[in-house]
């Protein structure tokens, strides 16, 4: 039995609903079935293909999205990179022939900040995936 709003007693749409996709949308998907051709095709892909080649960076795009898939986004990777393992010490004398300037790096304290990172990003998919 059909509601006023075209969704039967289940919440489920029922047929001739007018909100649904209309038989004229499969008409016009049919009729440009018919009209392209596999070469048509080749050549739509070929000049896409032409495009990206000479920069075109939406056209290159396309390409790529279409054979890999389009990338995940890594909101991780929109953080910003804290340093807090580099110092710069005034006190000492600059080092030579290395360009550091005085840069020094501590590897204990980037193992230790790349750990953190670890932990952090893999408890956040956890939690993502929990939900």
């Amino acid at each position: 039995m059909a509601n006023i709003d075209g969704h039967d007693s289940r919440g489920r749409f029922t047929s001739g609903n007018p909100g649904g996709r209309g038989r004229h949308i499969d008409a016009l998907k049919k009729a440009l079935e018919n009209a392209v051709t596999a070469e048509d095709i080749q050549d739509i892909a070929e000049a896409l293909k032409e495009k990206a080649k000479d920069g075109d960076i939406k056209a290159a795009e396309l390409i790529f999205n279409r054979l890999f898939g389009k990338p995940a986004q890594n909101r991780e990777a929109a953080e910003p990179l804290e340093l807090d393992y580099i110092t710069y010490d005034d006190d000492e004398p600059e080092p030579e022939g290395d360009g550091a300037d005085g840069l020094s790096f501590d590897m204990e304290a980037f193992n230790a900040q790349l750990k953190a990172d670890r932990e952090r990003v893999e408890a956040q998919r956890a939690a993502q995936q929990g939900q």
